[in-house]
């Protein structure tokens, strides 16, 4: 059914308006385009009109029909926000990223774009994987609401997603000196980066005890220092996590053979049976055992 259509019944047009938000909430797209059809011209007063209009067409699968019900609603209402946040939607779900981050872009320049609004369709588009054009309206937001935090952490995802771990990790930390809860993710993507000395700067931060034992051990069996490595084995040990991470304690068991403490490394390998780590746990121990018979062998 069209959606132009006038009729002679034409009551009450905000009860069809009604009619037909409640036929397309309950599935029925277009029993609502039927709805609308009947409101006679009155109902262009309203721009629930055009989006109900908008949103039925493409149910129906006829995206070029939601858009020409948008586009008729901003010639009638061109100050509804919704009526452009919604065609602004509809460009990033027909894959049109260019043209959906250009117009955001030009909308937030003007300040007809809210901050909200821009980080929604920031994450619509990053969710697309228009991850350039996402990171452009982003960072323009960064710039236009400098005391905001909100951009820089969906720009910091931006880049993770990306593969640009340390544009976000320089982020992060940026949010972490506002809200310190950011430091442990900031020092994991300054490990991805391959900046061991940024990652412990930023673990040195984190505010849980816990989280921030596990990844220092983490950073420093990565760096190979393995004395500094086990010395955190106690507080590992308080906080439960060598008997429940089979990974944590591999690592701790590796840490504690480098440094010449066969016996202690075997005790913790006993048990492991993570398919993941199990081939390596033999070899480690099968590496002990000739130790004991050829000391010279070990670390």
């Amino acid at each position: 059914a069209a959606d132009t259509g006038d009729c002679a019944d034409a009551v009450d047009p905000l009860l069809r308006l009604s009619q037909a938000r409640a036929r397309l909430l309950g599935g029925d797209p277009a029993g609502a385009l039927a709805a609308l059809a009947q409101g006679g011209p009155a109902r262009d007063a309203w721009p629930g009109r055009f989006l109900v209009a908008a949103r039925a067409h493409e149910e129906l699968g006829d995206r070029d029909a939601a858009w020409a019900a948008l586009d008729r609603g901003l010639d009638r209402h061109p100050d509804s926000a919704e009526l452009w946040r919604q065609q602004l939607f509809l460009l990033v779900r027909m894959g049109l990223f260019v043209e959906a981050g250009d117009r955001a872009a030009d909308r937030a320049a003007a300040g007809a774009l809210g901050l909200d609004d821009t980080l929604v369709i920031g994450e619509a588009l990053r969710k697309a994987g228009a991850l350039d054009r996402a990171a452009a309206l982003l960072e323009a937001a960064r710039l236009r609401h400098p005391g905001a935090l909100a951009p820089t952490l969906r720009l910091a995802a931006v880049h993770k997603d990306a593969g640009r771990p340390l544009a976000a990790a320089r982020l992060l930390q940026e949010a972490a000196a506002v809200e310190p809860k950011w430091a442990l993710a900031a020092a994991e993507l300054y490990r991805a980066a391959g900046r061991p000395a940024q990652a412990l700067y930023l673990n040195a931060q984190v505010l849980d005890p816990t989280e921030k034992a596990q990844q220092r051990f983490g950073l420093l069996l990565d760096q190979g220092d393995f004395e500094r490595a086990v010395a955190l084995a106690p507080r590992l040990e308080r906080a439960g996590l060598v008997q429940a991470d089979e990974s944590l304690r591999y690592g701790l068991a590796y840490a504690w053979f480098q440094v010449g403490e066969g016996a202690r490394a075997d005790a913790l390998l006993s048990g492991i049976a993570d398919p993941r780590i199990f081939s390596d746990a033999l070899a480690l121990r099968a590496a002990i055992a000739r130790c004991q018979d050829q000391p010279e062998l070990c670390p």
